[in-house]
């Protein structure tokens, strides 16, 4: 039998409820489809619904997470998304799936839903006793969300509670780095004071050393934009000895040139203007 005849016989059989003959077609259809550039992404998802009818839990997890994953590489993130909700619902222990939608929603920039997923994953693994997998997921969050300043804090007291404490270290000063900028002084001197708990003697920046950094970073990326035009092959301008109007052209003069203006640039750049304006408000 062809493809299509596999999978008719199988329905058939669905609609009967005689849910082993289906899958033994199903299986036959997808075991005959996978080398196909461009599988059929049902098939996948329809063994896995016949797998959770007969109790087969592991191999029907398995063909959800190879469904999600061909949807994602066909840029299908919402079909993804479904399957996610589908095995919460008829797998409501498979807090992975949580994890998953985390990750697919922060990847489409729905940081407000990533957010809820990500916590929902860390608090059923904690509740099941799985600390460190609850605690990498909010590392991977505040990673994919830096401007999550709630989180951060929080993750970065857990961290202090279970014994990771540069790790922690490292949250809180990238919390202290943020309200500086932000020019949250009560904010920054309570996490202060934190880090002076953790660290003592922890030198952390203030302001305008933060300000500075940014301007010498800003400063940097000039140079490394203006060298690279400079450096451009002589046949990128025009004739090899002249440029596009036949002004011939010294390489080296021009890079020095461009140079200047770029460290001329630097010397005027108002360091007020390059401070941060403060994390979003967390919804």
């Amino acid at each position: 039998m062809n493809l299509e005849e596999l999978k008719e016989k199988a329905r058939r059989h669905e609609l009967r409820e005689e849910w082993q003959e289906a899958f033994d077609l199903y299986s036959a259809a997808l075991r005959g489809h996978e080398e196909d550039e461009a599988p059929d992404i049902t098939l996948y998802n329809r063994v896995g619904d016949i797998q959770t009818r007969l109790g087969q839990i592991n191999g029907a997890v398995e063909r959800y997470e190879k469904a999600i994953e061909l949807y994602l590489e066909a840029e299908l993130p919402n079909n993804a998304i479904a399957i996610c909700k589908k095995v919460l619902r008829n797998l409501p222990d498979r807090s992975v799936f949580f994890l998953r939608m985390g990750q697919i929603r922060a990847r489409q920039g729905f940081l407000t839903d990533a957010r809820q997923n990500f916590l929902t994953f860390a608090e059923r693994q904690t509740a099941l006793g799985d600390v460190e997998g609850a605690l990498n997921a909010l590392v991977e969050f505040v990673e994919l969300s830096p401007d999550d300043l709630e989180i951060r804090e929080s993750l970065a007291s857990q961290l202090e509670v279970h014994e990771r404490k540069d790790e922690a270290v490292d949250q809180f000063a990238e919390v202290h780095r943020q309200l500086v900028l932000a020019r949250d002084e009560e904010g920054a001197g309570k996490i202060a004071e934190k880090l002076e708990a953790l660290s003592p003697g922890l030198v952390l920046p203030s302001l305008e050393d933060l300000q500075a950094e940014m301007a010498e970073s800003a400063t940097e990326e000039l140079v490394l934009e203006s060298t690279s035009l400079a450096g451009l092959e002589m046949e990128d301008w025009g004739d090899e000895e002249s440029g596009a109007e036949g002004v011939p052209i010294d390489l080296e003069e021009a890079a020095e040139t461009v140079e200047s203006h770029a460290s001329d640039s630097s010397e005027g750049v108002d360091l007020s203007s390059l401070a941060f304006e403060g994390p979003e408000p967390v919804e």
